[in-house]
């Protein structure tokens, strides 16, 4: 018996080595957006209202340490500010399992209250490149605890389109 206990515990402590290096594996450093201001976001959010897209369509791309990610990308389809549809990588509709982690991603607007949270309650990192032209976040990043393991997440918006 008191074999198996050293045996154990070197078997958890590898494990939580080999957690502690995954989102340095997962998000990379050297593709992260700039850091970002209030003022950026603001501004960039400003713009995106002034275009009054109101039908749109586009791929999300959301990496963390969480259960879903080989869902990636969704790809969203919004109109008047309702999600119309989601869809997997596969194509298929994402699963009611997934609704509810997805729900705070499934529109531009919830992406920019999403990373303005992040921003002003207490994230201690958020990067976020912009769209030039719409103003819509194109891929962000947000370490909410700089000293803390697997609670980063990053996210990126390809294949806009405007629809008719």
């Amino acid at each position: 018996m008191t074999r198996l206990k050293p045996l154990a515990l070197l078997t958890a402590l590898l494990g939580l080595l080999a957690c502690s290096a995954l989102p340095a594996l997962a998000i990379p450093t050297a593709t992260l957006p700039p850091p970002t201001t209030d003022a950026t976001l603001a501004h960039n959010h400003l713009k995106w209202q002034s275009q009054h897209i109101t039908h749109y369509r586009f791929s999300l791309d959301v990496r963390c340490f969480c259960g879903f990610t080989g869902q990636m990308p969704l790809t969203i389809e919004v109109r008047d500010g309702q999600l119309v549809s989601e869809t997997d990588k596969t194509g298929q509709p994402v699963g009611a399992q997934f609704k509810d982690a997805f729900d705070k991603y499934d529109t531009i607007e919830k992406l920019f209250a999403l990373l303005d949270a992040a921003k002003n309650g207490g994230a201690d990192r958020v990067d976020i490149a912009y769209d030039p032209q719409y103003g819509f976040p194109q891929s962000a990043y947000i370490d909410y605890m700089a000293n803390a393991t697997d609670d980063e997440n990053s996210l990126t918006v390809t294949h806009f389109e405007i629809l008719k």
